[in-house]
């Protein structure tokens, strides 16, 4: 699902709400990436926006109690892919199932010394609703804004799970203004990332993998093997031969993230043999920027290693992706 990240180039945009009645408040934004009809859903695939340093606020719906925004936290890593177990609310519910999802890290949950209820955001419609207005006209598309409006029908919430909350609407709301914390530094964004999190632009997604790529086989001709990036017709990315004859077949795995894991298919992780020597290559911390249509990547950390071996914990058993979470070690460029 394309998002219009209206918010990416203003660091004082850094705010959200999360729509929930669970009982853990504060506990990590989680998501399931497709929704009703495996569709994907704009207020699931926006938690895979969340960047570190964002502040997310709470409205929280319980039963019996008046539904309000009751507390912030702090996004505190990168979004990553994960899995959910829930079930959908309404009559047409398919059930409990366990599903992929997308998952954000929080932390430092602080409770509003007054919630600010449904109630009182409807003494503020007429300012809110300009806020809106302006700021849909401004972006040109779709804003997610926490709130809708009807000529018909008071101030309603919007239907869905994490929606963007405009930092003017924050200045508004008296009690919100606990959470403006002065903006980190602006870097050069980094996608989607996580501990093997999905970079949702494929043309992003290809140039990290690309980097990656380029720098193994980089790294392994000045190492003296002929090598060849077979990544299209094998179930690894290079193969590698030295003059002693010593085979290579290499991983690489490329991350804009600090990755502490990485994701593998079925083939990826049964391809072994004593005949020749596996080889992981992971590069992350990739840094991209993209414009008019151009993406350049730089930088990264390096790691390899060499010898890697890798058995699935039931053979039996044969998930399309395997997240792998790598050793402590491997060698450092």
């Amino acid at each position: 699902m394309a998002i219009n990240e209206w918010w990416i180039d203003n660091p004082e945009e850094r705010y959200w709400m999360e729509i929930t009645d669970r009982e853990n408040l504060g506990a990590n934004l989680i998501a399931p990436t497709f929704g009703k009809g495996d569709k994907e859903t704009f207020s699931y695939t926006l938690v895979s926006h969340v960047q570190p340093g964002d502040v997310v606020f709470h409205w929280w719906r319980r039963a019996g109690r008046t539904a309000s925004i009751v507390g912030y936290s702090t996004v505190s890593g990168d979004s990553f892919d994960s899995e959910i177990t829930w079930e959908a609310h309404g009559p047409h519910s398919a059930g409990v199932r366990t599903t992929p999802a997308y998952e954000a890290p929080l932390t430092d949950f602080t409770e509003l010394d007054t919630e600010i209820t449904l109630e009182d955001l409807r003494t503020q419609e007429a300012k809110l609703r300009a806020i809106h207005d302006a700021l849909k006209l401004a972006v040109g598309g779709a804003i997610y804004f926490p709130w809708a409006f009807s000529d018909k029908r008071p101030l309603r919430t919007t239907q869905g799970y994490l929606v963007k909350m405009p930092a003017s609407v924050v200045a508004l709301l008296t009690g919100l203004a606990v959470a403006q914390k002065p903006p980190a530094k602006k870097s050069p964004r980094k996608g989607t990332k996580g501990t093997g999190g999905r970079q949702l632009d494929p043309a992003v997604r290809k140039a990290i993998e690309r980097h990656a790529m380029d720098w193994a086989l980089e790294y392994f001709k000045n190492e003296g093997y002929e090598v060849d990036d077979v990544g299209s017709t094998e179930s690894y990315d290079i193969y590698a031969l030295n003059e002693a004859g010593e085979e290579l077949h290499i991983e690489v795995k490329g991350s804009s993230s600090s990755s502490i894991a990485v994701e593998l298919t079925d083939g990826e992780v049964n391809h072994w043999s004593d005949e020749y020597e596996r080889v992981l290559v992971v590069v992350d911390e990739i840094s991209w920027t993209k414009t008019a249509n151009v993406i350049n990547t730089s930088g990264g950390r390096q790691r390899v290693w060499r010898d890697w071996e890798l058995e699935p914990s039931d053979s039996s058993l044969i998930p399309i992706r395997y997240r792998y979470f790598v050793p402590d070690g491997g060698t450092n460029f």
